[in-house]
């Protein structure tokens, strides 16, 4: 969930993702595990079917979104374009000027 950088470098993130998963509703957190990753249907069938521009937004150290598999999706779509930031981090920032470039080339809007 957090990167090799991100754990070695910033012990207040560590805490605090350590204290979501303890302190959570087990229940809930337990449903979430299941729903989301264990039974996450595939609907990579589905993406022929996508009639509006998509722009598939990854970060290159996100180990189950790498921009690979990201690609492969974008090339199934009729529109689909990808974006990777470039980061040590698994999650990207939606401020990068790179991911505003790419958003904006497949919306066809300035932000």
């Amino acid at each position: 969930m957090l990167s090799a950088a991100t754990r070695a470098g910033d012990p207040e993130a560590v805490a605090l993702v350590r204290r979501s998963f303890v302190e959570a509703d087990q229940r809930h957190l337990r449903h979430a595990v299941v729903s989301i990753s264990l039974q996450r249907e595939d609907l990579a069938s589905l993406l022929p079917d996508v009639t509006v521009p998509t722009l598939m937004i990854t970060c290159d150290q996100h180990s189950g979104w790498t921009p690979a598999p990201a690609a492969s999706a974008a090339t199934a779509l009729r529109d689909g374009r990808v974006a990777a930031e470039r980061t040590r981090r698994t999650w990207c920032r939606l401020s990068n000027p790179t991911l505003w470039s790419a958003l904006s080339a497949t919306s066809g809007h300035q932000p």
